[in-house]
């Protein structure tokens, strides 16, 4: 049971990373009034159900990774771990600019207020930029749940978390020598946590033992 415990709880802090930083961005925009408080809330959940094409492609990533090992082709995990990364990015890009040019139009349609509408919208174009980095950070996540190491993920959950309250509360409200953004802060500070927790994840990835074993490069 508690082998099981130890697997089992990273994986369910990194589940619900991205919940977090919505629950984190809710909690400070609150202070700002009722319709920043909504559509960060609304827009969150948009960004999460696009975002979730990129889990699901890293799920897929993941037992691809852990089949390998047990196989012992450590050279394929490598090769696999980067054309995903490769596949990812792509995804984002089109995730991207699926935001940029659909959104505010399929936002408006779903809208009774166009106040609250414009304010999704802008929430939506500055936080779609964390997109590429959260894409590339979940399939680290899987590499690492891949090899089985998931006590790495509590680390990065926790430091996207602090990250994001610390971003959170210095662009939102002008604090440490940021500019006052308001909303629009909560994006940029969630989509710098993701920028932060996908380099610590690569660094610690490329200074394992067993990352150098692994043939990082595209596979044709």
């Amino acid at each position: 049971l508690k082998s099981i415990l130890w697997v089992a709880l990273p994986l369910m802090f990194g589940t619900f990373v991205q919940s977090l930083i919505g629950i984190i961005d809710g909690a400070f925009v609150s202070n700002l009034g009722n319709i920043p408080y909504n559509a960060v809330g609304n827009a969150g959940i948009l960004y999460i159900a696009l975002f979730m094409l990129c889990r699901g492609l890293a799920d897929g990533t993941q037992i691809r990774i852990a089949n390998l090992l047990g196989q012992n082709k450590k050279a394929e995990i490598g090769q696999l771990l980067f054309n995903a990364q490769a596949v990812q990015l792509l995804l984002a890009a089109c995730l991207f600019i699926l935001i940029i040019l659909v959104g505010p139009f399929f936002i408006a349609s779903i809208s009774k207020s166009t106040e609250m509408a414009e304010a999704m919208s802008e929430f939506l174009a500055y936080r779609s930029w964390g997109l590429f980095f959260a894409a590339l950070q979940v399939t680290l996540v899987a590499f690492f749940i891949g090899l089985g190491k998931t006590r790495i993920i509590i680390a990065s959950t926790l430091l996207m978390a602090l990250s994001n309250i610390g971003l959170d509360y210095a662009m939102i409200f002008g604090k440490l020598g940021m500019p006052e953004l308001g909303m629009k802060g909560a994006a940029i500070a969630s989509s710098c946590a993701e920028v932060i927790t996908f380099f610590f994840l690569f660094l610690v990835a490329s200074k394992t033992k067993e990352f150098q074993e692994f043939n990082y490069h595209l596979k044709h």
